[in-house]
This record gives C-alpha cells, structure tokens and sequence, in this order.
C-alpha cells in the first residue's frame, strides 16, 4: 500500500499527509509528561489506604500504571489528520484497542 496516491484529478500524487507530517514533528517527538496536577493527585497518600472510596482506589491504581509505564493511559481519542477512510479507521482501531489495553490494565491494578 503505497503511501502517496495519485490525485485523481490531475494524476499528481497527493502530498497533503506529508506537509501535515512535518508540521506536526514537533509534537510527534515531544516528551510525554504526566501534568502537575495529575501527579499531585497520584501522590495523594488516601490513594494508599485499604477503606479508600472507589475513587481513590482508581487513582492508586493510574498511580501503579504511571509507576510501571511513565505514561498516562491511552485516551483513545484520535487527532484529525488528513488520511483516507481506510488509513483512518485502521489507525483509530488501534488506539481504541491499546485505551481499551490501558484501562484493563488500570482495572486490574486495583485489585
């Protein structure tokens, strides 16, 4: 499956996908972080407590998640991009498949 397809219009082969690629390289290797406010609340120390409410239990166990992986979860959700349907929704798929990965995950670190 080639990357660039012809234009059908004109024949040319269509670079759209390639100029969004490049500007967007700097958020493609920006180092992911967990934000501030995510991390004070990972350090909360009622997360760690057996009586913890069902809120707190999930947020030990995004806390374990962060421990094992220096990253937040998945959230599933696919930026826009210029793609056709095909490329698209094979890409979509597979985020959906790795935040469904990362929330059972998340499930089964409370446990």
């Amino acid at each position: 499956m080639s990357l660039r397809k012809p234009n059908p219009d004109n024949g040319s082969l269509v670079e759209e996908n390639f100029v969004e690629g490049r500007a967007a390289i700097v958020r493609s290797v920006h180092r992911t972080t967990v934000p501030r406010g995510t991390k004070q609340l990972l350090e909360q120390t009622k997360a760690r407590t057996p009586d913890s409410s069902p809120f707190w239990l999930l947020v030990a166990s995004l806390q374990r998640f962060v421990a094992v992986h220096h990253v937040l979860p998945v959230s599933g959700s696919l930026p826009d991009m210029i793609s056709d349907t095909e490329r698209y929704v094979a890409l979509a798929t597979k985020f959906k498949q790795k935040a469904n990965d990362d929330a059972n995950e998340v499930h089964f670190l409370s446990f």
